[in-house]
């Protein structure tokens, strides 16, 4: 998964707590969850924030003194970099707690609700860490609408969490101080201008993050990450010039010999049961209609390799590998949601190969052991067997998934309020004269 579809996650949990206001009376355990969810959801924004701007924060004592004067007047002729000194001065809580540290049975609705938020928030910020590369241009407008999205969420709930921590710290602790500082942060206020200003251009998500990749450069199998690209590489492979039969017979043999293995492996952790009974149905089909050594159908030249090759070095690596962790579970969870795109591509590269005259098929003459196949000559074995097994589990049912979200198109309420031209880049002000806007006096 991306930044964008965790951020979107946390988007949802935070949405949902807001709505419920379930917050207003956690116990102490669910309050010690609520304020890491709440620490490192102001991470990312102010993360997202950097990266947008592009800029280096500035020394905390000058963000303090700046924060203290901002005006509206700031907030209207530069809201990015109003926004963003605001958020980077927004009061933080140090946890007292980790996530790996959470027991979920202790934990009540809401409260798990506020662990799921943590969890997304962190697991964002780490993929920003390593996308931030690739936000540029109208990209970078994105995060600083995400930004501006999140932080309203983050000033409501702290006034639930205030109700909880009051009941909890008569004496009005450290906990109480910072969240009822948080009020008065012009952040959530300076983000409805940041929001107008973001949308007022297009803001598209990360397609290149969507889509699968294009190169057929096979990948050494070396974790599960590399084990899941090699799978989402391999409808590249299989569109080359000339594939033999044999090489989609063993890379069709291979894919099920792997999902056998990623079920056991699902199995075994007790992790998504249902992604473990559809690999095990597939591979159960693969295994029975598919022979290794087609004997009903040849090609008149070797043709790329490539794509069994990565296969091999895939069921090498499944072979060997001992130690599970979550990373490996979800790449086991995603090798079987993929599996049906790279069964589709299997079918349609031997379909490419037999009607184009590549492949000759055992021929009714006898004096000819191999013939060009003609549209009334039946299929061979290999190709029909494909061909059922891909119409039993179709690659857009499979692999359908929600639509690429992002936080500020999940919690668009509110709509542009300005039909000036965005800048180009969120570090570029956004200025007008002094006499067009707004003044504080």
């Amino acid at each position: 998964m991306t930044y964008r579809e965790h951020s979107t996650a946390l988007a949802w949990h935070l949405a949902t707590l807001v709505t419920n206001s379930s917050s207003r009376q956690l116990d102490a355990t669910a309050l010690g969850v609520a304020l890491l969810a709440r620490h490192e959801t102001l991470r990312l924004v102010q993360e997202a924030t950097t990266v947008a701007t592009g800029r280096t924060p500035p020394a905390p004592h000058l963000l303090a003194s700046a924060a203290a004067r901002t005006l509206l007047e700031d907030a209207v002729l530069d809201p990015v970099r109003a926004f963003e000194r605001a958020i980077l001065t927004y009061p933080d809580i140090k946890p007292s707690v980790v996530y790996t540290a959470i027991d979920p049975a202790g934990l009540d609705e809401t409260g798990q609700t506020w662990r799921l938020a943590a969890r997304a928030a962190i697991l964002a910020r780490h993929d920003l860490a390593s996308e931030a590369s690739t936000y540029a241009g109208d990209h970078r407008w994105g995060l600083v609408a995400d930004a501006a999205a999140l932080t309203p969420l983050l000033q409501r709930l702290d006034h639930q969490l205030m109700n909880s921590a009051l009941r909890l710290d008569p004496d009005a602790g450290p906990t109480v101080t910072a969240l009822s500082a948080a009020r008065y942060n012009p952040g959530p206020l300076v983000a409805s201008e940041v929001d107008a200003l973001a949308h007022g251009g297009r803001l598209p998500n990360l397609p290149v993050l969507a889509l699968p990749p294009t190169s057929t450069q096979p990948v050494w199998v070396d974790s599960s990450t590399t084990l899941l690209e090699a799978q989402r590489r391999l409808p590249a492979q299989l569109r080359a010039t000339d594939i033999s039969p044999a090489v989609i017979a063993h890379t069709s043999i291979g894919q099920a010999y792997l999902l056998d293995v990623a079920a056991g492996i699902l199995d075994a952790e007790h992790f998504a049961s249902d992604a473990a009974r559809t690999a095990r149905q597939i591979g159960a089909e693969l295994a029975a209609r598919i022979r290794p050594e087609p004997r009903d159908v040849v090609a008149l030249v070797p043709g790329d390799s490539t794509a069994v090759m990565q296969t091999r070095a895939m069921t090498i690596y499944l072979s060997r590998h001992r130690s599970v962790g979550s990373a490996d579970l979800v790449a086991m969870r995603a090798l079987i949601h993929h599996t049906p795109t790279v069964i589709e591509a299997l079918s349609r590269a031997a379909d490419r190969q037999l009607t184009s005259g590549r492949w000759l098929t055992s021929a009714e003459d006898p004096d000819l052991r191999w013939a060009p196949y003609r549209v009334m000559d039946d299929p061979p074995r290999l190709v029909t067997a494909l061909r059922a097994v891909r119409q039993q589990f179709p690659a857009e049912q499979a692999t359908a998934r929600p639509r690429l979200d992002s936080a500020h198109a999940v919690l668009a309420t509110m709509r542009a309020r300005t039909h000036d031209t965005r800048p180009n880049s969120p570090a570029i002000a956004a200025r007008r004269s002094r006499h067009e806007g707004p003044t504080i006096a």
